[in-house]
């Protein structure tokens, strides 16, 4: 299954936390990516079924989350997925004027 750049964000960002679904959800909507909840759910359960991503349920102020986390085998992932974001990154810098 092929991984998309939203796919390599979400890898990204769980590998420096353990997060629930909406928290996620919502530092993607802040950082602007456009995408709705239901979509950005479908993209944590492909990652999931790919072994990449896992969950499990924890008590998180008194409340019952599902948190995500990164596998073993994501984080393997993650440094290729940084590498594709570094070479994006310095390909649209150097298209973009100064």
């Amino acid at each position: 299954m092929k991984i998309k750049f939203i796919d390599r964000c979400i890898i990204i960002m769980l590998a420096s936390q353990k997060i629930h679904g909406y928290s996620l959800y919502r530092e993607f909507k802040d950082a602007g990516f456009e995408i709705s909840m239901g979509n950005f759910y479908k993209k944590l359960k492909k990652l999931e079924n790919m072994g990449l991503v896992s969950s499990r349920w924890e008590m998180v102020n008194g409340r019952a989350r599902k948190v995500y986390y990164l596998t073993e085998e994501g984080e393997k992932k993650l440094k290729s997925c940084m590498e594709n974001l570094e070479k994006f990154l310095f390909k649209i810098k150097g298209s973009i004027p100064f």
